[in-house]
């Protein structure tokens, strides 16, 4: 499948937020309340990443978006500084998402490793990221390298999820 992964643009504030409101509502069925993903809405998405987006010209946070052959943004990811344990690791990988349609492809491995390249590029040497610890998204980052280290609770419409961090101590070899 021939795949472009570019630095998302302000216009594509509307395609990502389409793709992390369906990736949501799909992957975490039956992890988060059917409530919470029932009320997730594209629009009001929008402006959240049109903020992300506008962020990234100050600081270096980057969001990447992967786009098939007709230039449809299919997933994105979005890195920068670690929001904790800085301590420990020199950058987190924030979010990534793929419309479900296009799971079991390869992109979230292609979208992993650019934001790996990204980082090589900062200097950074580490990384960590976080997920649901019910999600199988777990078992990719175990493939990739990543080690389960910290477990810790998030809050979705005032109900607790646990979370595991993934840690890359080393940044995982190039694949790109």
């Amino acid at each position: 499948m021939d795949m472009n992964i570019r630095v998302a643009r302000l216009e594509d504030a509307l395609e990502i937020a389409t793709v992390r409101v369906l990736s949501w509502k799909k992957a975490y069925r039956n992890l988060i309340s059917d409530h919470y993903l029932d009320s997730l809405t594209i629009p009001e998405r929008v402006p959240k990443w049109i903020k992300r987006i506008n962020q990234t010209k100050i600081d270096p946070s980057r969001i990447f978006v992967i786009q098939d052959s007709d230039l449809r943004i299919v997933g994105y990811t979005w890195c920068g500084i670690p929001r904790n344990y800085s301590d420990v690791v020199d950058g987190e990988l924030y979010a990534m998402y793929i419309l479900p349609e296009y799971w079991q492809q390869g992109i979230g491995t292609q979208l992993f490793f650019k934001v790996v390249q990204y980082f090589e590029e900062l200097g950074y040497q580490s990384m960590l990221i976080w997920a649901l610890s019910q999600n199988s998204a777990c078992e990719f980052y175990q493939k990739l390298g990543g080690i389960p280290t910290y477990v810790d609770f998030i809050t979705h419409a005032e109900e607790k999820y646990e979370e595991t961090g993934f840690v890359w101590s080393t940044l995982p070899s190039k694949m790109y």
